[in-house]
């Protein structure tokens, strides 16, 4: 059977694993700075949470990329998905971290990709 959102899944797992590796890297150096008394990128989210989003969003791309064309795994990768939509308001609406708007898009698509898989079913 043929994964019609293989490519959807694909392409945004790819980049939710560059999102969490550049995410990983802007909290170490976050850490690093405000370790040295210097100031804070990101003033009102906690360092570990920061870590946590990071390594969720790489858990994250590398399902999409390992399950791309496995269409019985479209019901686990639609519920991770969910959950991230989930952390990603919370950031922008609870933390009030506006930069995460922009990243609202990535996990939409990736949706799209699991709700094609999943129609395939």
């Amino acid at each position: 059977m043929t994964a019609p959102g293989k490519n959807y899944l694909k392409i945004t797992g790819i980049l939710f694993i560059i999102l969490g590796i550049f995410e990983a890297s802007l909290t170490s150096l976050n850490l690093l700075l405000t370790s040295s008394g210097e100031f804070r990128l990101f003033e009102r989210t906690p360092v570990l949470l920061l870590f946590l989003f990071a390594a969720f969003h790489i858990f994250i791309g590398i399902m999409g990329v390992k399950y791309c064309a496995t269409v019985s795994k479209s019901p686990f990768l639609v519920y991770i998905i969910f959950l991230d939509l989930l952390t990603d308001f919370y950031s922008i609406f609870i933390v009030n971290e506006k930069f995460y708007i922009a990243g609202i898009f990535l996990p939409l698509f990736y949706l799209v990709g699991t709700i094609k898989n999943n129609s395939a079913r």
